[in-house]
């Protein structure tokens, strides 16, 4: 086996936690020194997965249309063995109508995932016992989101760190972006709901990852097929991720030799578009008509105008979504740094296309955004269209310890502080209600911040296990949290060749802790419906 390939499982010989930034930052010094983890970096990626999953499967939101639409498809398929929702219609205004029928108007990635997550969830539980569950669909709702939105959420921050490892080649750093991308951007609130965006940010990176890898390793097949796997899955998740593909696939075409490996990545979409098209055709009589086309709800008339609300960039648009209160770089202040990550990027032997392909995107996105009718898209703690696209213009900030020393530092410095910042007001948000109503101008003063003051929080598994409410109720998760925190620490400090036995005891400690005081179920009685849902 050629031993420059890039090996994920081979273990790093040294990688700087303190001191000068390694200044060799080109593709053939990444091929010598792989990107796989130590003994410490073993333990730091089961910490992350089980701080973000804990963070994201916590809170039990309130039901919307938009996920109510995606459930309805779910509870139909599996109650019913049916397409239509027509049973379940009354739960969601987000649906179409078509000779007689309605349809959920959602891409049906979600929808795919979901059933047979509820399908285990009804089968071990035996929610068809319980009448008041017939009406009220925010307990299965909250159980799907966590297989469905969750667990990929959690996988993408592990992924996160991995990448972000390879590119700094520092530890501490890797750590810093993965929990500032992780809780410091809209990946946290849509980590919660049973929306589609954060699913395609989780295979859409995970894809470019794959794709990473490829490169690294010589165009491997196998590495094309998986990417091009996840980039269908991306786009059966939300049709707007058809950019990142191309996006995906033209890097891809940047490096495959010879080019006819391509075909690896092609095929790896081609059973996800059979089953996008395959559904069209057997609700809507044709493979290229789309729900969006049929929309019952006369709110949503202007998705008939452009390309399904789709017309040209506006200015107020992009104005709304970057700057406004609700705007990009207005929660996440510590992305106004990336044109320092960029030009270092940029600079970097060996990197620049990757940097191309994370602004292309993320400049695409921005554009698609402000062009579309309705920029925010309704009740939402941002702008939720730029969620899928977040991860890779995270990315270039990576190269921030590339910078000349004093620079670095204060780059650095910087980015821990508004990370500090944009974690404590998605935190707030979380607790609360992400799904905040439009028509609030400045939604943390005058929505999130009094919901907060009056002790009005989100139902969470506190609620759930404990009986616990208000502030009392987030103790679990922060009793782990802090446990979790210095487990991390622990791991991150470079000591790990000394008691190994003690770090391992520590790491199922640190998972029976969690299952035990903030998982959502009762372990020790699976089969058990909370009192709360049951009565």
């Amino acid at each position: 086996m050629d031993t420059k390939c890039f090996h994920i499982n081979t273990a790093v010989r040294t990688i700087p936690d303190s001191g000068p930034p390694s200044r060799t930052y080109s593709l053939e010094a990444f091929r010598r020194v792989g990107m796989g983890p130590d003994a410490g970096n073993r333990r730091i990626p089961l910490i992350l997965f089980l701080v973000s999953f804990a963070c994201y499967a916590y809170f039990m939101q309130v039901p919307g249309w938009n996920q109510s639409s995606r459930m309805a498809l779910i509870m139909s398929v599996v109650n019913r063995h049916q397409l239509t929702i027509d049973a379940y219609q009354g739960l969601t205004g987000d649906k179409a109508y078509y000779k007689g029928h309605y349809y959920s108007d959602k891409a049906i990635g979600t929808a795919v995932l979901g059933v047979p997550v509820y399908a285990a969830i009804r089968q071990v539980q035996r929610l068809d016992h319980y009448p008041k569950l017939r009406g009220d669909i925010r307990y299965s709702l909250y159980l799907v989101s966590i297989g469905v939105v969750a667990l990929p959420s959690a996988i993408l921050c592990v992924l996160f760190y991995y990448l972000a490892l390879l590119l700094s080649r520092r530890r501490l750093w890797a750590v810093a972006l993965a929990l500032c991308y992780s809780f410091g951007t809209l990946a946290f609130p849509f980590s919660t709901v049973l929306f589609e965006h954060q699913d395609a940010a989780a295979f859409g990176f995970a894809a470019f990852v794959a794709l990473v890898k490829a490169r690294l390793a010589s165009s491997s097949p196998r590495w094309l097929l998986l990417a091009g796997t996840l980039t269908g899955v991306a786009v059966l998740m939300e049709f707007p991720a058809a950019l990142m593909a191309i996006a995906l696939f033209v890097y891809a075409a940047s490096f495959a030799r010879p080019l006819r490996r391509l075909g690896f990545f092609a095929l790896g979409g081609v059973p996800w578009a059979l089953l996008m098209f395959g559904y069209n055709l057997v609700t809507l009589g044709s493979p290229l008509r789309f729900a969006y086309q049929y929309e019952w709800n006369t709110a949503f008339q202007a998705m008939h105008s452009g390309f399904f609300g789709i017309t040209a960039p506006q200015w107020s648009a992009l104005v709304e979504i970057l700057v406004g209160p609700r705007g990009l770089l207005v929660q996440s202040p510590f992305l106004l740094l990336l044109p320092l990550g960029v030009w270092a990027m940029g600079r970097a032997e060996g990197w620049r296309r990757e940097c191309a392909l994370c602004v292309g995107l993320g400049l695409v996105f921005v554009l698609y955004n402000a062009a579309y009718y309705l920029p925010i898209g309704g009740d939402s703690p941002g702008a939720r269209f730029l969620v899928a696209v977040i991860p890779f213009l995270v990315v270039p900030l990576a190269f921030l310890p590339a910078l000349p020393r004093l620079y670095a530092a204060l780059a650095q410095s910087a980015l821990v502080l508004a990370g500090a910042y944009s974690v404590a007001l998605y935190a707030l948000i979380c607790i609360t209600n992400p799904l905040a109503p439009e028509g609030i101008d400045a939604p943390v003063s005058a929505y999130w911040l009094p919901l907060y003051r009056h002790g009005s929080l989100m139902m969470n598994a506190g609620t759930i296990r404990f009986g616990l409410w208000g502030m009392a109720s987030l103790a679990p998760l922060g009793y782990f949290l802090l446990c979790a925190s210095g487990a991390l620490v622990a791991a991150s400090s470079g000591r790990t060749r000394r008691n190994t036995l003690l770090h391992v005891a520590g790491m199922v400690l640190l998972v029976v802790g969690y299952l035990a005081v903030a998982f959502p179920l009762d372990l020790l009685h699976p089969a058990a419906v909370p009192s709360l849902f049951a009565r």
